[in-house]
């Protein structure tokens, strides 16, 4: 009995010990749980699921669209949207193109992809 006793006690110090670590770090005790028993990731997980095209794909896209551009055939609206159906498997939109544009345009730096100031163009 005194075995059990012990148990019940480690059990409810560990219990003790798990609720003030959730309680500090602002998560709940049942999503801890859950997460480290694998029922569910986080939430950076989640997001790479939904993704049409994977991160590493991404830096795939955006290497061969610099080597295109260094060589001196920077590639269009249009080729980009083929490179990602080729990648992704399923049909890409024309907002998911303009999206990825905006989400990278830090590392493209082709000229047809970026867009161009209307007022500019009037002048």
């Amino acid at each position: 009995m005194p075995t059990d006793a012990y148990i019940d006690l480690n059990e409810s110090q560990e219990a003790a010990q798990e609720n003030d670590a959730t309680f500090e770090i602002g998560v709940h005790r049942s999503t801890v749980w859950r997460r480290a028993k694998g029922k569910v990731g986080s939430i950076e997980q989640g997001y790479e699921k939904q993704r049409k095209i994977k991160k590493q794909d991404t830096k795939t896209v955006i290497a061969h669209v610099r080597e295109l551009t260094e060589r001196g055939l920077p590639p269009t609206k249009a080729m980009l949207r083929n490179f990602l159906q080729e990648i992704s498997g399923e049909p890409v939109s024309r907002e998911y193109v303009r999206l990825f544009i905006k989400r990278n345009k830090d590392q493209l730096a082709s000229g047809y992809l970026k867009s161009y100031d209307i007022k500019r163009k009037k002048a």
